[in-house]
């Protein structure tokens, strides 16, 4: 809600600290971003916080220090631009929704998947962690969103066997255990799998798992990742 004239949306401070915030004073209201040179200058793009509580923006600024120069971007698209930028670590504790070196100038509104980089993200990143609007979480730019899940679970009732596929990441075991119950998993069927990449398949392409409970009217599987 737009009821001060200053709000903070996330800080490190003041003078050539950094800061993303709703500048006082301006008509129409607008979203600015201190980068190591005070604040870039006004780009005529209002976005009324509050007006509509169920409308989401993305907002983010960069400082480029090869360039010496502070940018904002407002739903994936640069709005401004100022140049002389010199970041500086000012001692001040982070904060979301607060400025460290400025009281009462909390925001008023909804933050979500805030993310500080260690480098200046290029215009083509900012973009798509828009993703024209449909959003693009942190995690999943990270490559950290991917499912641990079975994908594919085939039973032969030939060879009465299963053939068993998950999401997995490279370099890593698994341990594969079978229930007949979703309560406990207690008895496993091998606590070494070695990751095949992305995607494993067990015990193979080729190969069928024999049923661990011949008989059963029903058969649970959980896959773990070793630590």
């Amino acid at each position: 809600m737009i009821d001060k004239s200053w709000q903070c949306l996330i800080a490190k401070g003041e003078g050539n600290g950094w800061r993303v915030h709703r500048r006082g004073g301006d008509n129409p209201p607008e979203m600015t971003f201190t980068g190591g040179n005070g604040d870039v200058d006004r780009h005529n793009v209002a976005m009324t916080v509050g007006e509509d509580p169920e409308t989401w923006h993305h907002v983010a600024g960069v400082t480029d220090s090869s360039t010496q120069e502070q940018i904002l971007y407002l739903d994936g698209e640069e709005v401004a631009r100022k140049s002389g930028a010199t970041l500086a670590d000012r001692g001040n504790p982070m904060r979301i929704g607060d400025n460290p070196d400025a009281a009462n100038r909390n925001w008023q509104g909804k933050v979500d998947d805030v993310a500080i980089w260690g480098r200046a993200l290029a215009p083509f990143e900012v973009a798509d962690i828009w993703n024209g609007g449909d959003g693009k979480s942190i995690e999943e730019m990270l490559g950290l969103a991917i499912p641990f899940e079975f994908t594919n679970i085939i039973y032969n009732a030939a060879e009465d066997g299963f053939r068993l596929e998950w999401n997995s990441k490279p370099n890593k075991t698994y341990a594969l255990f079978f229930s007949e119950s979703l309560e406990e998993f207690d008895a496993d069927i091998d606590d070494s799998i070695t990751s095949q990449g992305e995607t494993t398949v067990y015990p193979g392409e080729d190969e069928w798992l024999p049923n661990p409970l011949e008989g059963a009217p029903k058969l649970f599987f959980r896959i773990e990742e070793n630590q």
